[in-house]
């Protein structure tokens, strides 16, 4: 073998190795790029599930304040009427009271 051929043959070998670095490192940029785009991906789809997942709390606490809201109105309103109910029967209890004291007893049969 000849020198001339050594020297074309290493430097076909070393074009072939620049190539393959070459290669390699489109196929690492590459596969660091796809890394990366999953990795926003990811992030968010998790984003996305905690934004839902915060949407679903909120609605479940607002339906439960609700709840009690409608709960502490119904029991406020029977308390009303119950007062209501209250106030008329002393309010005619003491008319007629009052009544039987200014008239007297015998004048007044309510």
């Amino acid at each position: 073998m000849e020198i001339e051929d050594v020297i074309e043959k290493i430097s076909q070998q070393e074009k072939e190795a620049r190539q393959k670095v070459k290669e390699s490192k489109k196929r690492a940029n590459d596969m660091i790029a796809s890394a990366e785009k999953k990795g926003r991906e990811l992030l968010l789809s998790k984003e996305e599930d905690a934004k839902s997942m915060a949407q679903k709390i909120l609605n479940k606490a607002k339906e439960d304040a609700m709840l009690k809201a409608k709960e502490i109105y119904s029991s406020s309103g029977d308390k009303i009427e119950q007062f209501k109910t209250a106030y008329a029967s002393i309010k005619d209890e003491t008319i007629q009271k009052a009544i039987k004291d200014i008239f007297g007893d015998d004048q007044f049969e309510g």
